[in-house]
């Protein structure tokens, strides 16, 4: 494995961890950063990797491992929503003299094989 590879993967576990130590407690990211010596634009620049990595994740996968914060004093979780992106389907553009077709993976293949015979019977 690479060494910058291999530093990143342990930067990345680091910041999991600070991240869910600050998801458990009730301090805004400004006063836990303050508090522990972080930098704000270094915890949000991890943040977003991390979430990254997730999403990347749950693409391949399709699931997600979700914990939930620690309870606050009031007894409820604060939960904050991540949109998820999605994934952009495969997509194939033909076009010839003039004729275009797209084809993408919800394409049915009894619909594509009908469009190819019916194009290479056309006169």
């Amino acid at each position: 494995m690479d060494t910058r590879l291999a530093k990143r993967n342990y930067s990345i576990q680091q910041w999991k961890a600070i991240i869910q130590d600050r998801n458990n407690t009730n301090l805004t990211v400004d006063e836990y950063c303050k508090q522990n010596g972080l930098s704000r634009n270094s915890y949000f620049y991890w943040l977003r990797i991390i979430r990254e990595e997730a999403l990347e994740q749950s693409a391949e996968s399709g699931f997600v491992e979700l914990s939930l914060p620690a309870e606050t004093d009031s007894g409820s979780h604060q939960i904050t929503a991540v949109p998820m992106a999605k994934p952009e389907p495969s997509q194939l553009t033909l076009s010839v003299c003039g004729i275009t077709i797209q084809v993408t993976e919800d394409t049915s293949p009894a619909l594509l094989a009908r469009t190819i015979g019916v194009i290479k019977n056309a006169q």
